[in-house]
């Protein structure tokens, strides 16, 4: 059962029995920008939609991009929606999603609540910075360190790499999962679409993609573009430009893509690629995701848009001459495994915290 809760509606979830047993499922909180158009917002929307077994989701939004003010304003919200919850002992386990800059100026209104009222606080790190949030979290964890209340989760290796030998036990590493709508569909060898789906800001470079693709329209390969956030002014009639797109819209544009190309600086673990491969596209992506990816995709070294269309040619080749053809078509993320991870981290938990 999932519960999203927003300003105006405080309807808390009511209990549930696991497995018809009659034993009440226990209630883990998410707190993050649940309304957002971003990629941490389709992280809590894969968690919390997951079968958990013995646990229920409340989804608390912390966020709202525009106006400016209502990024700070939400916060007396959740913490009265959170001592809520504690009152009527409906509140197991505190889930805070957190990137680096202001958001953890906002959380740590959420991390003090949970510390002071002594509740279980699992501290999912999401940037694609992760230097900055992670020094904090071990300045938590030494805080924390008797008690043993807090728990970080981390994307990938690559952060868990950041942190010293002796917090390593209480860090783990849970991979992001793909939302249930994606799933594998055909796709042809002839598709020459590419897919570039993140947010119009400067790290994410996509004028790479377009320079890239458009060097290869100039040797008469007939690839495509479709892009959303709207990131070019100008598009040239090969590339299908849009905003903002719903989860089931997502779903469709990614059907007519045989590849999903990310150029991105730097980069958490990105759902879009994650997703993408679960559609069964070809990732081709900077080093920014070259963990995420493994041997399930391509990684193009540097920002130089003619190595770019270099690497793309070859995929394209090997693809049409049916070389090594079914590398693109596994999904490493299975959602029933990360599902399972995570009622460990819970349950874990619940019994140490």
């Amino acid at each position: 059962m999932i519960i999203a809760a927003t300003p105006n509606d405080m309807t808390l979830p009511p209990p549930e029995l696991v497995g018809g047993q009659g034993l009440t499922a226990k209630t883990v909180c998410h707190i993050g920008p649940i309304h957002d158009d971003g990629g941490m917002a389709a992280v809590i929307d894969s968690i919390s939609s997951m079968d958990i077994e013995g646990w229920t989701s409340l989804c608390l939004n912390s966020y709202n991009r525009n106006p400016f003010w209502s990024r700070f304003s939400l916060v007396p919200t959740v913490l009265n929606k959170l001592s809520t919850s504690f009152k009527k002992q409906n509140l197991d386990v505190v889930h805070i999603h957190v990137t680096h800059g202001m958001s953890w100026f906002r959380k740590h209104f959420f991390i003090r609540w949970c510390i002071k009222k002594n509740v279980p606080l699992i501290l999912h790190i999401h940037s694609g910075r992760p230097q900055e949030v992670i020094r904090k979290a071990m300045r938590l964890l030494d805080k924390t360190k008797d008690s043993n209340l807090v728990k970080v989760v981390v994307l990938e290796n690559r952060w868990l790499d950041h942190f010293p030998s002796d917090y390593r036990g209480r860090v783990s590493i849970i991979h992001n999962a793909p939302r249930p709508l994606f799933t594998s569909n055909s796709v042809s060898s002839e598709n020459l679409t590419f897919g570039v789906f993140c947010r119009p800001v400067k790290h994410k470079r996509h004028d790479i993609a377009l320079k890239a693709l458009k060097a290869l329209r100039e040797k008469d390969i007939q690839v495509k573009m479709i892009v959303t956030g709207n990131p070019f002014d100008d598009p040239p009639g090969w590339v299908e430009q849009h905003g903002w797109v719903s989860t089931d819209d997502l779903r469709t544009i990614m059907e007519k893509c045989r590849f999903l190309l990310q150029t991105s600086q730097s980069e958490g673990s990105s759902m879009s690629v994650i997703e993408a491969m679960s559609m069964g596209l070809l990732p081709i992506v900077s080093e920014a995701s070259s963990e995420t990816v493994g041997d399930h995709g391509v990684v193009v070294k540097g920002e130089d848009p003619l190595e770019w269309a270099s690497v793309i040619e070859s995929e394209i080749i090997r693809i049409q001459d049916n070389k090594n053809g079914a590398k693109e078509l596994r999904n490493p993320y299975n959602r029933a495994e990360i599902a399972a991870a995570w009622r460990t981290i819970y349950d874990s938990s619940v019994h140490q915290g």
